[in-house]
């Protein structure tokens, strides 16, 4: 007779959840990533977000083929993706979540490479494997996601360089509940703000970013919500929310770790400051957003002087071409004013070869 209890223990249930909204021509291939795992024993949560494509159609018809793959629609607001995943989170039933977007796919070893390591490292709440980005098939591009480095996590998180995307993490549902999961009031950075919260948690983690890549992000050339352009006005105010939000988070630190994260916020939200000038040619937002940094002391008095006029400069500059070169002055004497983090910015996001990754 079976022991179903030394089964379950040796394979345990991974439930993948993925939100669903006008995939049709996607929603297949993902499916079939899925499906063609070399670990069988998972579920595919699949959570409609109100297709109208016939996306939701053809989900059900491979649902009908395979009873792992649980077809649902959105229950309650509000639309998006986070709603989505956290809906279908709750009606998980596997030990591990996996989040895999309806247009990435899984390598056929992922979910038996994963729970390996799982039953390797069983005090951990997450495992971070890497990501490979492709065009039409995976390893068309040859770059990945990010790449591992000595630098604290956090930190490259704070200034944008995310180390990990929603599907390099695979969690123990426990763990993933304790951080209450993915923040639906944001349209964009969601999975970016759920990252950092882990880290500001404390949650125990392992990273295996020197393994062969187990999953795809795909890269579209149309804008998206997590692709495209990054610095529209609606996505500058969700950036704002989040950095403020990391800032009052890290009161709990200790004093000197709280200190040079929250440094990194205030630079990025000067950063931010300069985009609304630059990108969306709106001083009122720029000047808004940096003296509310200097409203609620994320700086000091002389670092949000420099950091105003040179705003304005650079404002004027550009609206002004007749008087570049005096506002030009301007702009560089305040700009190297400023701390060096609020002037440099290093990032190896979706930059790196795969061939350089070793």
């Amino acid at each position: 007779m079976v022991d179903l209890q030394s089964v379950y223990s040796t394979y345990p249930l991974v439930s993948i959840i993925i939100p669903l909204y006008n995939r049709v021509t996607l929603i297949g291939d993902t499916l079939q990533s899925v499906i063609q795992q070399s670990y069988e024993n998972w579920e595919a949560i699949v959570m409609d977000d109100g297709s109208t494509d016939g996306s939701y159609e053809l989900a059900e018809k491979m649902a009908n083929h395979d009873a792992r793959i649980k077809l649902h629609k959105r229950s309650r607001l509000p639309k998006g993706a986070s709603a989505c995943r956290n809906i279908g989170a709750a009606l998980a039933t596997g030990e591990y979540l996996i989040f895999l977007d309806s247009d990435d796919l899984l390598a056929p070893f992922c979910l038996e490479r994963r729970v390996k390591h799982f039953h390797e490292f069983p005090e951990n709440d997450f495992i971070i494997f890497p990501m490979l980005l492709f065009n039409k098939e995976p390893y068309d591009l040859k770059i990945l996601w990010n790449i591992d480095n000595e630098e604290d996590d956090l930190l490259r998180f704070l200034r944008g360089d995310a180390m990990w995307q929603t599907t390099c993490p695979i969690y123990q549902k426990a763990s993933f509940f304790k951080t209450a999961g993915f923040d639906e009031t944001l349209s964009f950075w969601q999975d970016y703000e759920l990252h950092m919260r882990t880290l500001t948690l404390g949650l125990q983690y392992k990273k295996l970013m020197h393994v062969t890549p187990d999953c795809y992000n795909r890269r579209h050339k149309q804008d998206t919500i997590s692709q495209g352009n990054n610095v529209t006005p609606p996505k500058l105010q969700v950036k704002e929310k989040v950095y403020r939000k990391m800032y009052a988070e890290l009161n709990a630190f200790e004093k000197e770790r709280k200190s040079v994260y929250q440094e990194i916020c205030a630079a990025m939200l000067f950063k931010i400051s300069f985009q609304w000038v630059i990108h969306c040619r709106d001083l009122n937002q720029a000047l808004r957003c940096w003296h509310t940094c200097y409203e609620q002391h994320m700086v000091s008095f002389p670092t949000y002087k420099a950091g105003y006029y040179c705003l304005q400069a650079k404002y004027w500059q550009k609206k002004h071409v007749i008087y570049y070169l005096p506002l030009g002055v301007i702009y560089k004497f305040m700009h190297v004013l400023l701390p060096e983090k609020y002037r440099t910015s290093k990032s190896t996001l979706c930059q790196v070869p795969l061939s350089n990754a070793r």
